[in-house]
């Protein structure tokens, strides 16, 4: 495991303060469904490798102009359980919200990170004996498509290169 981050782990800067990021499944784009698959599998693991899951799962609801119906179909076709719901419906289940007129899409395994608790967690995992290692001070450089997407990091501290 490699983690990188442009601070220090828990920086006010960095993504890895505070408590509680959304974890989502519903996108747009299947690719961004499959690497949600993918991530979950992998706080799975970092789970049952440290005992500390920092994902906690409470559902999830998107509505409004974000294309429940087509965030739907790319759920469905990746096998995630979803519930596409009348604004109707969505109200009486969910009381005290409103929807407005159109779809409310429901996934039960979206969630909040913790990423304090992630943080640690990949510490721990990343110090263990198995020839793992962990740095900060990166930014990234840059980024490609192709067959899928890939990202590159450079150091960030003083006197690295800047490009």
């Amino acid at each position: 495991m490699t983690v990188l981050e442009a601070f220090e782990p828990g920086h006010r800067r960095g993504s890895s303060h505070g408590s509680a990021r959304i974890f989502r499944w519903a996108y747009r784009d299947p690719l961004y469904v499959r690497l949600a698959s993918q991530a979950r599998q992998l706080w799975s693991q970092l789970a049952a490798e440290t005992g500390r899951d920092p994902v906690v799962t409470t559902g999830a609801v998107d509505y409004g102009p974000a294309l429940p119906g087509q965030m739907y179909g790319n759920l469905t076709a990746a096998g995630v359980p979803a519930e596409l719901l009348t604004a109707a419906a969505a109200a009486e289940r969910w009381p005290g919200m409103s929807f407005g007129a159109g779809p409310v899409l429901f996934h039960r395994d979206g969630g909040v990170l913790d990423p304090e608790l992630a943080m640690s967690a990949m510490h721990d995992s990343a110090t263990a004996p198995a020839g793992r290692r962990s740095g900060t001070d990166h930014r990234p450089c840059g980024s490609s498509r192709g067959s899928g997407t890939r990202w590159c990091t450079r150091p960030a501290g003083p006197g690295a290169p800047r490009r």
